[in-house]
């Protein structure tokens, strides 16, 4: 997918659910910069090991993958340049 994206000119936007627990994920997804990142040019979130999901961890993402929606300080804002979302299952 890495290889993929830089040949691709594709901006990747990680998120490793391995390596963040519920409340973790919501303190990453509360910055300020995430949303500058996720609205840079020609973006593709990529979420890996999505199994690891919780039901929480689905409420926390389900905006920002269905809709390209990101809320901060309780505003929606809308993401013209998510493209769309990887979601890998490590099996």
């Amino acid at each position: 997918i890495r290889s993929w994206a830089k040949k691709n000119n594709i901006h990747l936007y990680n998120i490793n659910l391995s390596c963040l627990s519920d409340d973790e994920l919501k303190v990453f997804l509360s910055g300020e910069k995430v949303c500058d990142f996720l609205n840079m040019q020609r973006t593709v979130l990529f979420i890996e090991h999505y199994e690891m999901k919780t039901e929480t961890t689905e409420k926390l993402l389900a905006e920002l993958i269905d809709r390209h929606v990101y809320t901060f300080n309780g505003k929606d804002e809308f993401l013209p340049e998510l493209l769309f979302t990887i979601a890998e299952v490590t099996t």
